[in-house]
């Protein structure tokens, strides 16, 4: 697959080559890492950034591709890449989707066909929820999605969440942001998808 698209190099090391012995640095973010996905995954980015700089400091690319699917996972590692001065480009590349609207993932794959079509409602409540903000206020827009769920039992919604599109902090006036993120987390067929708007 990768000789099809083109590629001319793998790097794919064993777990045993990159963790000779259990990593004792840890890395604090703040309040980057204390909300949505940090906030209900406790040390998860600890450990993406420890992998992160560790591929960095061997392959020492001069750009690095990561996808908007796991914002706040890129904002980390841009964060890091600045306070460490790493010499690289960071790239956010923007959601793929299926024809419905789904964010393409590997966890797509576990969903039951009675899931699958109910799993593209995530990006219809990030899309309503763009257009509720044209006229209406964050907490009314969180409201309206509230409701929006509620409709729909086999979603168990984790976080929705209208945030800076930088900080990730929650906001309360658009006006008052050069860019807005709409982020979601939700369980269905017990699979956990995570999917995101930048406005």
């Amino acid at each position: 697959m990768l000789e099809n698209a083109g590629c001319d190099l793998l790097f794919m090391p064993s777990a045993d080559s990159m963790y000779t012995e259990e990593p004792r640095i840890k890395i604090d973010f703040g309040s980057l890492e204390l909300v949505m996905e940090g906030k209900f995954r406790p040390g998860h980015f600890n450990g993406v950034a420890i992998v992160v700089a560790k591929l960095f400091h061997i392959v020492q690319p001069d750009i690095s591709y990561f996808g908007q699917k796991d914002l706040q996972q890129y904002l980390i590692i841009k964060q890091m890449v600045k306070d460490l001065s790493f010499p690289i480009e960071l790239r956010s590349c923007p959601v793929i989707r299926e024809k419905d609207g789904l964010a393409m993932s590997s966890r797509n794959q576990r969903l039951t066909p009675k899931g699958r079509p109910i799993a593209a409602k995530l990006n219809e409540s990030l899309l309503l929820a763009a257009r509720l903000l044209e006229n209406s206020t964050v907490e009314s827009t969180k409201a309206k999605i509230r409701d929006f769920y509620k409709n729909i039992k086999e979603i168990k919604l984790e976080y929705f969440e209208i945030t800076d599109s930088e900080t990730l902090m929650p906001i309360k006036d658009v006006k008052e942001h050069k860019g807005i993120a709409i982020c979601v987390a939700a369980y269905i067929d017990g699979v956990r998808l995570i999917d995101n708007i930048l406005i």
